[in-house]
């Protein structure tokens, strides 16, 4: 029934993404299900997509290379066997998940993907905080399972490096005869293409496919106690120099014991209050790893040892003696953080970090000590009023996760083709939509929406229930996520919208390193020999500089002996692998 309204909002999805990229080879190895040419549908959705008022942005070239690559994309016949195999997968379990279910094997999702494929998975998942630690002696015990999902974030240089070590297979040879789902994603334009090869030209994984222009990002930023400005007669800050006055007003005229709600790191998420001194530098903020690499014109550079940090620095230290920061920022996380909500609600700031889908949340708890309270989104700070910062913005065509085939597996081709299932017509309505009769259904038109246990669940919120239901947000995104990004969306207090338009539109991400750049395995080794020390080092200094156990005088000594410890070296590394990137 819903087959030829799926294939138009496959071309809908593929029209606003903009795919691109080149198909890949051939196979010998036997084929296990059968295919046949469906094209027409296809062909004639493409032709109606081009008259859409909607789309008359896209370029023609677009369209119609798209039509090319999808044109000799088979319908594959399901189920794949006739029997019941099962396949293992390791993988990390989320905590909306772990709301809902014990394990995967009772997600609806992969339920109803395995009443589809025939297929059963057998997994075995790690927690969030253990994925790494469980990963890495898998590896070591060689007892891979058939997929994995975490290889290309977790293992020492990555996807490149399991192939090189002999962990993973690649690709390339099996996509179309036994992907062409996910091969005609990749053939439709060289962006989506060129994130997901590695740097020879290998895939390697089933890479999660994003569309860009329903993508919700960023989802947090800056938040400011608009009750607390208008108290005050100012307005919300766009520069340095006015948030220090607003802040200093808070304190001075209000009584508030910590105006601006510093991370415990002295850095904010994204490099909220650095970005404006033009560079990258936070390390961690309690479960959020980073790295203060970034690139201007194609060079590398680590933050924390350019003028920008320096700045930053003095600029902190000089609030936190002003009082403007909290004499105990720098307590643990859990502290700082344990509930966040309450911390926010309470008088006791003004400035601080939050999430976009927190922000009624926020605004209902502070109404119950103050019926005046109110918070509004704050762009990014600036130096000088009307400027973009360059960081905290980049979102990729794909993300840096993804499913890969091991070399334990016995029937590669199965593997293969159930990850393909997930970039069919019937898995991404599964990923994005779940379970159709429950929560979902489809209009007279054939278009999918939410029932109103999605969206009017007196328990939970809509994006916890996508937990239960949608795949792509419950664990790996490894399909093409599109239309209900946009529900959700539209599914959110006004609020939430606008946090989301104006921290987007302070930020244009042109320094940010391409997500899916990557290091050898020898290149990978070498950087970790030198950056846990630095790194550490780092972590601990930076709010050591702002509270004073740390005199600014010792700024440039501690940036040489960051460059003694191997930050140049760092740098040439991340400069390599960027160069291969551009080059592909």
């Amino acid at each position: 029934m819903f087959k030829k309204s799926l294939a138009l909002w496959l071309a809908i999805a593929l029209m606003l993404m903009c795919f691109a990229g080149c198909g890949t080879a051939k196979s010998d190895v036997p084929k296990a299900a059968e295919s046949k040419g469906s094209t027409e549908e296809v062909k004639s959705t493409v032709e109606v997509l081009e008259q859409e008022e909607a789309f008359n942005s896209v370029d023609e070239d677009v369209i119609s290379t798209m039509e090319s690559a999808i044109e000799g994309t088979p319908e594959v016949i399901y189920p794949l066997v006739e029997e019941t195999e099962t396949l293992t997968m390791w993988n990390q379990t989320n905590p909306w998940m772990t709301s809902f279910f014990n394990t995967y094997d009772e997600h609806p999702g992969y339920q109803q993907a395995e009443a589809i494929t025939n297929v059963h998975i057998e997994f075995t998942s790690a927690s969030f905080m253990e994925a790494d630690t469980q990963f890495q002696l898998m590896i070591a015990s060689g007892d891979y399972r058939d997929l994995i999902d975490g290889t290309t974030q977790l293992y020492t240089g990555g996807a490149a490096g399991a192939l090189d070590e002999n962990v993973i297979i690649e690709l390339n040879d099996l996509l179309d005869e036994y992907a062409p789902h996910y091969s005609a994603l990749l053939s439709a334009d060289p962006n989506v293409y060129k994130e997901i090869m590695l740097d020879d030209g290998t895939i390697a994984c089933f890479s999660p496919i994003r569309d860009l222009d329903n993508y919700l990002y960023p989802g947090n930023g800056l938040l400011i106690r608009q009750d607390m400005l208008d108290a005050v007669g100012k307005e919300i800050p766009e520069t340095y120099d006015e948030l220090h006055d607003v802040l200093a007003a808070f304190k001075e005229q209000l009584g508030v014991q910590e105006p601006l709600y510093l991370d415990p790191s002295g850095v904010f998420q994204d490099n909220l209050l650095a970005a404006g001194f033009g560079v990258a530098i936070m390390t961690r903020s309690g479960m959020h790893q980073t790295m203060p690499f970034y690139q201007i014109d194609g060079q590398v550079h680590y933050g924390i040892i350019e003028e920008g940090f320096r700045d930053y620095i003095t600029m902190m230290h000089q609030w936190y003696e002003e009082g403007i920061i909290g004499v105990d920022f720098a307590s643990n996380y859990e502290s700082r953080h344990g509930d966040y909500t309450a911390v926010v609600a309470s008088n006791d700031t003004g400035v601080f970090l939050g999430a976009n889908t927190a922000i009624s949340s926020y605004i209902a708890a502070g109404q119950m000590i103050n019926p005046d309270y109110n918070i509004v989104p704050m762009s990014d700070i600036t130096k000088e009023k009307g400027k973009k910062t360059h960081l905290g913005y980049y979102v990729s065509h794909s993300g840096t996760g993804g499913l890969t085939v091991t070399t334990a597996c016995e029937n590669v081709p199965l593997a293969v083709q159930w990850c393909d299932f997930w970039y069919s017509d019937q898995g991404i309505l599964i990923a994005n939509w779940g379970v159709e009769g429950e929560s979902y259904e489809l209009d007279e038109n054939g278009n999918p929406y939410f029932t109103e246990i999605m969206t009017n669940n007196s328990n939970f919120s809509l994006q916890e229930m996508t937990g239960k239901y949608c795949l792509y947000t419950s664990t790996v995104e490894t399909t093409l996520t599109y239309d209900s990004a946009r529900v959700l969306l539209e599914q959110y207090p006004e609020i939430a919208l606008k946090a989301v338009e104006i921290w987007r539109d302070g930020k244009d991400g042109e320094y940010e390193l391409p997500e899916r750049m990557a290091m050898t395995s020898d290149e990978s080794a070498k950087f970790n020999g030198y950056y846990s020390d630095m790194e550490t080092m780092v972590a601990e200094a930076i709010p050591k500089f702002i509270n004073g156990d740390k005199a600014l005088d010792e700024l440039d000594a501690f940036a040489e002996e960051l460059i003694s410890m191997g930050a140049e070296e760092c740098i040439a590394l991340k400069q390599a692998a960027l160069d291969r990137f551009n080059e592909r």
